[in-house]
């Protein structure tokens, strides 16, 4: 099996490319087993990262490989992991659009693009919680086990997926839609697709 490690870092220069992970910000973790997962370190640019600097935590927050401190967000990650055994992956980040969204306690409506309805799926908005707290956890649990993305009020937003790859898509079209979302509110709003075309969509 691959070392998500590798795929955790090619997210993480992804994501910084598209403008997510400004100075410090934002943590990228990847399941290895039931009670096991990498993560990203606490107060070093993700932009930067490296195989080696991730962290093997288990669902308590004891290090058990690598050296420096965990994510102060690691208990979002083990509520995710723990609720939700479909996701192997969890990334949070702050892409402007998508952040913007969040501050505005608004959700983009996935229906204005044809690939965006298609691919991304669920997007939830979550009540605001102290970053790090063990309630922004129980606040994206509340969202149930539908959505492919959360999007934090004030915060930014969490990506999740089978894998390291799915959970990448589905912020950068997130991210992607939300911009056009807010390009298109100066030309009068985007005009999403009929029930008619989403329900094509759907079939196919």
């Amino acid at each position: 099996m691959a070392d998500p490690r590798t795929a955790l870092v090619r997210a993480a220069r992804r994501l910084s490319e598209i403008g997510g992970l400004p100075a410090s910000d934002g943590n990228l973790s990847a399941r290895v087993g039931p009670r096991f997962f990498w993560i990203s370190p606490s107060g070093i640019e993700k932009r930067g990262i490296t195989p080696d600097d991730f962290l093997l935590i288990d669902d308590s927050g004891c290090v058990t490989e690598g050296e420096g401190r965990p994510s102060s967000e690691w208990p979002m990650h083990v509520a995710l992991y723990g609720e939700r055994r479909e996701v192997n992956c969890i990334l949070h980040a702050h892409p402007p659009g998508l952040t913007a969204f969040a501050a505005a306690h608004r959700v983009p409506e996935t229906s204005i693009l044809a690939e965006a309805e298609a691919m991304i799926g669920e997007i939830c908005l979550v009540p605001y919680a102290r970053p790090g707290s063990a309630s922004l956890g129980k606040e994206i649990i509340a969202c149930g086990t539908s959505p492919s993305i959360y999007l934090l009020e004030n915060h930014g937003a969490v990506a999740v997926g089978s894998e390291v790859e799915e959970a990448l898509h589905r912020m950068e079209r997130a991210e992607f839609l939300a911009q056009v979302s807010l390009l298109a509110e100066g030309l009068n709003g985007a005009i999403p697709l009929t029930e008619a075309q989403l329900a094509d969509l759907r079939r196919r």
